[in-house]
């Protein structure tokens, strides 16, 4: 009777420190799956950011990724369209990077901004949302059913209207 007990008092302490073993073995998984997530990088799909100005939306941009970096400052983003509502202007750029101190986007390779009329394709365009201002140093290409410009270098002035193309200027009017 005594070998009933302890046999089964063995098989009972064997079982409790098992499960004791997996419990911790568990739980420690987790916490490096936890730690793992927070020490890496953070993206979103889909995301969408609205900046408001006196009560009514000014701009809104989209991506359909956004890879975070430096602690959430920076974002790096790709299939990108940004609309100035009020001044009836949309730009769209493959990727780019989104700083979030100072609401600058810089737009990677080609940028399109498609507006009344006419649309600007150029190259490494960065969008300062604070000043409303568009600047590239790259090549530039002005199109309308009017009139077809090209050249090196721009500066657009959403508030002000204004567009100027620096160097290599070459422009065709239509009829």
């Amino acid at each position: 009777m005594i070998e009933f007990f302890m046999k089964r008092s063995l098989l009972v302490a064997f079982s409790v420190a098992l499960f004791f073993l997996f419990f911790f073995m568990v739980k420690d998984e987790r916490e490096m799956k936890l730690q793992v997530r927070q020490a890496g990088d953070s993206f979103i799909e889909g995301l969408r950011i609205i900046n408001k100005k006196n009560g009514s939306s000014d701009w809104v941009l989209t991506a359909a990724r956004a890879d975070f970096a430096d602690n959430g400052r920076t974002a790096h983003l790709t299939d990108i369209r940004v609309s100035v509502e009020n001044r009836g202007l949309t730009l769209r750029a493959d990727k780019g990077l989104y700083n979030m101190a100072d609401k600058t986007l810089f737009a990677e390779g080609k940028a399109t901004a498609i507006a009344k009329g006419y649309a600007v394709t150029a190259d490494r365009v960065k969008f300062d949302s604070r000043s409303e201002k568009i600047r590239s140093d790259g090549n530039v290409n002005v199109e309308s059913k009017k009139f077809n410009v090209r050249g090196k270098g721009m500066d657009i002035d959403n508030a002000k209207q204004t567009m100027r193309i620096y160097g290599d200027v070459k422009a065709t009017f239509y009829r």
